[in-house]
């Protein structure tokens, strides 16, 4: 999408970006208690660092480039 494009320019080649299927991989959905899709999760070394669910626009997830 336009802000995981975005995003990834913010954020250090170091960082991977996977995308989940809810359907595919439900578990990992409900391990992190998702309710609204899409939502954007920055995770180092297993720990969760953030997230935000219900992701619309720019200001939804800019806050994750500030985490890393």
């Amino acid at each position: 999408t336009a802000l995981t494009n975005q995003l990834r320019q913010q954020l250090p080649p170091s960082v991977r970006f996977l995308n989940v299927d809810e359907v595919r991989h439900a578990d990992v959905v409900k391990s992190f208690n998702l309710s609204q899709l899409p939502a954007f999760i920055l995770v180092r070394q297993g720990v969760e660092l953030g997230h935000r669910e219900g992701i619309r626009t720019w200001t939804d997830v800019a806050f994750l480039a500030e985490l890393v």
